[in-house]
């Protein structure tokens, strides 16, 4: 894909492979944890020691909480490149498309955490690209520089980080 900025002429063929970042997936798999574990172990276990409430509950919950994190971001890497984006749906089944072939694009948020979902001309499963990534800047720049400024996702990118100057 090439773009010119400044009078001269880039071509990049860089392929990066990304992640979901670890902080907000874990703050709602970790605070959805501890509001379903904390009554069913009071109520059903009969805790009521302020210690485990308190302490032992979330320590564990967090621990289970970052472990899971870590393999959902592990498990389901993205990537961008200058032919497309190769992704994954809202099934969690893994999905590819061409920048030319994206129809338009939509901004989802689940839970608080923020999507980009991806609908192409073949009417298939639309492509659910997380937001919140391990390099934010780097993913930013990739997408705009292969999609091309102008390309739909990179304005609903623009839009969602605030920085999009059309407006």
């Amino acid at each position: 894909m090439a773009y010119a900025s400044d009078h001269v002429m880039h071509i990049s063929f860089r392929r990066e492979e990304f992640r979901m970042a670890f902080e907000k997936p874990f703050r709602v798999v970790f605070l959805a944890s501890l509001l379903v574990v904390e009554p069913i172990c009071i109520v059903s276990c009969g805790i009521v020691s302020p210690i485990v409430i308190l302490a032992w509950l979330p320590l564990l919950t967090g621990m289970l909480a970052a472990i899971a994190v870590m393999v959902l971001s592990a498990l389901f890497r993205f990537e961008v490149g200058p032919n497309g984006i190769e992704c994954y749906d809202f099934w969690c089944q893994p999905q590819s498309t061409g920048w030319s072939e994206i129809r338009s694009v939509s901004t989802v948020s689940l839970l608080g955490l923020t999507y980009l979902c991806l609908h192409r001309d073949d009417n298939l499963r639309s492509i659910w690209v997380p937001a919140f990534v391990d390099r934010e800047a780097q993913f930013d720049e990739l997408l705009q520089m292969h999609a091309g400024y102008d390309h739909s996702v990179s304005r609903e990118l623009r839009k969602l980080r605030g920085s999009d100057s059309a407006a």
